[in-house]
C-alpha cells in the first residue's frame, strides 16, 4: 500500500463498468458493510497474490 501520507490525499480513479457489475459492485459493498474504495483494494490485494500463468 501507499504511505499514510498518499492515502490521505488520494486520487481519482475513473473507469467505465456494465450498469450490471456496478450494480453488483455496490451491492456487495452494502451487504458487507465496506466502502466501495474499500472493496477494490481488497480485490486488487487478492488479485496480486494469485500466481499468473501468462506472465
Amino acid at each position: 500500500m501507499k504511505t499514510t501520507a498518499a492515502k490521505e490525499s488520494g486520487v481519482a480513479l475513473n473507469f467505465n463498468v456494465s450498469k450490471e457489475f456496478r450494480r453488483e459492485f455496490k451491492l456487495y459493498a452494502v451487504l458487507n458493510n465496506l466502502k466501495q474504495k474499500e472493496v477494490l483494494e481488497l480485490a486488487f490485494a487478492a488479485l496480486k497474490l494469485q500466481p499468473r500463468s501468462d506472465r
